[in-house]
């Protein structure tokens, strides 16, 4: 059974492949913490008159509750790319998003039970 879902199945499309998935699955949630710094930099700056620097927001995360919001909020960008590569036609490539966001989703149910 893992065989058919290891092997991709032969498209036509030259970057129908897990990888090709895989990749942009890892790297978009990094870029919504980014994001999500960005946004809270700004609103202390500009709206609070305040200094914010990475290690508070280091520190913030270390909070339960703000990150399991901050991480599932990032891990639903890969809904994005998976809808992408749908409507793509690219069955090999969303099968990749579709692995790392569930391993993303299951490190994160990790961490909250520990």
């Amino acid at each position: 059974m893992l065989d058919k879902y290891l092997n991709p199945t032969p498209t036509f499309y030259k970057w129908d492949r897990f990888w090709v998935g895989a990749l942009p699955a890892l790297v978009a949630p990094f870029i919504g913490v980014i994001g999500v710094f960005l946004i809270a930099f700004l609103n202390a700056k500009y709206n609070q008159h305040e200094n914010f620097t990475p290690h508070m927001f280091l520190v913030s995360l270390q909070s339960k509750t703000a990150f399991m919001r901050i991480s599932s909020l990032c891990c639903m960008l890969n809904g994005f790319v998976f809808f992408f590569f749908v409507r793509k036609d690219y069955n090999n490539a969303s099968r990749g998003v579709m692995l790392v966001t569930m391993l993303f989703v299951l490190a994160i149910l990790i961490k909250e039970i520990l």
